[in-house]
C-alpha cells in the first residue's frame, strides 16, 4: 500500500521557514546551530548524500551512465595502449 504523500514527504514549511529565519539571524553562532539543523532535515529525506559518501558510487555508476547516454557498450571501448 502506497503511503500518502504528507507521511512520505518531509516537512517543507517547517525548512522554509527555518531558512527564512537563518536569512534574518545576525547571531552568527545560532545562525550556525540552525544552519546544522536544516542540513540535517535534507539528510533525513535521503535526497542528499555527502559528497565523501556519494564519490564511491559517482565512481562506479558514472563511467556505465556514460555509455548509455553515448549508446555504447563496455565492448565499444578501445584502450590506446600507445
Amino acid at each position: 500500500m502506497a503511503s500518502r504523500s504528507s507521511d512520505a514527504a518531509p516537512a517543507w514549511q517547517e525548512y522554509n521557514n527555518l531558512i527564512q529565519q537563518i536569512k534574518t539571524t545576525t547571531d552568527l553562532d545560532e545562525r550556525e546551530a540552525m544552519m546544522h539543523q536544516a542540513e540535517d532535515m535534507l539528510m533525513e529525506t535521503g535526497a542528499i548524500l555527502p559528497v565523501e559518501e556519494a564519490a564511491p558510487l559517482v565512481r562506479r555508476l558514472a563511467p556505465r551512465a556514460l555509455l548509455d547516454l553515448l549508446g555504447a557498450s563496455t565492448a565499444d571501448i578501445v584502450v590506446d595502449q600507445g
